[in-house]
């Protein structure tokens, strides 16, 4: 069960979540289409194999059916790597900073944190013909001094993302104390792929203290 209250290390016991946001599923899709395209040849090729359709005898018949199988194994043990990695690459925005947890290798996980002071502007991008068609896209966050930008990207969605994260960036700006710091904006909080318009169901999901006074947030009027 996901614990937001212990999201990542740093993290101060009344800090609140508005968002908690995994890769687009869909981002992969590419790379599990090859797989299946893989897998697939591969055992078109030991049927071919098994009904002799390249001559040899019946151990060399085995070793290449066997030396196939080897090969698919491999093939799913690095895609399950892949998807692992892509799967646990995970975006955190709180009131106070945002956390880019980058699963680069299978025992190999960088942390990047970005008080939200030091955002400078947020913008959103769009490219590629899978982005556009399935609506997921990239953040890049301009950073104070000499750090490097944030990129975040393979984002359903982008949009409500950037917009919550300019408008706690703003008030960090303006020194609003972050305890009050709460996203005006439409959607106020995204955790898991679901999109909260108030902030009332955040304590169950431990996003936020029971006792935290921002829960009554709505919808800013328009």
């Amino acid at each position: 069960m996901l614990d937001l209250r212990h999201a990542f290390t740093a993290q101060d016991t009344e800090e609140a979540i508005f968002a908690f946001v995994r890769p687009y599923w869909v981002a992969f899709l590419p790379q599990t289409i090859l797989f299946a395209l893989g897998i697939v040849a591969i055992i078109w090729a030991q049927v071919f194999i098994a009904i002799g359709g390249i001559g040899g005898d019946a151990l060399a018949q085995t070793l290449g059916i066997l030396a196939l199988g080897f090969l698919g194994g491999l093939g799913a043990a690095i895609f399950a790597i892949a998807a692992l990695d892509f799967y646990q690459d995970i975006i955190i925005v709180t009131d106070r900073r945002l956390v880019d947890i980058d699963q680069e290798r299978l025992f190999v996980r960088n942390t990047a944190v970005l008080d939200l002071k030091e955002v400078q502007d947020v913008s959103t991008r769009q490219s590629g013909f899978f982005a556009t068609f399935f609506g997921y896209g990239e953040i890049v966050i301009q950073t104070a001094g000499n750090r490097e930008n944030f990129l975040l990207k393979y984002l359903k969605d982008f949009t409500e993302l950037s917009a919550i994260i300019t408008s706690l960036a703003e008030q960090a700006k303006a020194d609003v104390p972050p305890d009050t710091r709460t996203p005006e904006t439409q959607v106020v909080a995204i955790i898991e792929g679901i999109r909260y318009t108030d902030l009332s169901q955040l304590p169950r999901l431990g996003a936020m203290l029971p006792d935290d006074l921002r829960r009554q947030h709505r919808i800013p009027q328009r």
